[in-house]
């Protein structure tokens, strides 16, 4: 796995149904790493959900994280499009 960004900004977000998403994106979206192994986070068969699209601090990387579908969510990541986060990654 490569370096993990200290920031990023949001891109933009795009709406979707996990069961609608290839099997080796949501294993890429999914996997981290823990005690020198590579694991995969739980997320739903089927359902809504938000698709969030970063770029790296120095814009060389883009990557994603998803996100459980709800209208509060959406209307939330919606108004933070443009802004820098901290990039955190716990299992």
């Amino acid at each position: 796995m490569g370096k993990v960004p200290r920031t990023a900004t949001l891109l933009g977000i795009l709406a979707d149904n996990f069961e609608n998403l290839p099997k080796s994106f949501l294993a890429y979206d999914t996997t981290y790493e823990q005690d020198g192994k590579l694991l995969h986070y739980e997320l739903p068969a089927k359902g809504a959900c938000l698709i969030l699209l970063f770029a790296s601090e120095d814009g060389k990387s883009v990557f994603t994280t998803v996100r459980t579908f709800n209208p509060d969510k959406a209307k939330f990541y919606s108004s933070l499009v443009g802004k820098v986060f901290d990039v955190e990654v716990s299992p």
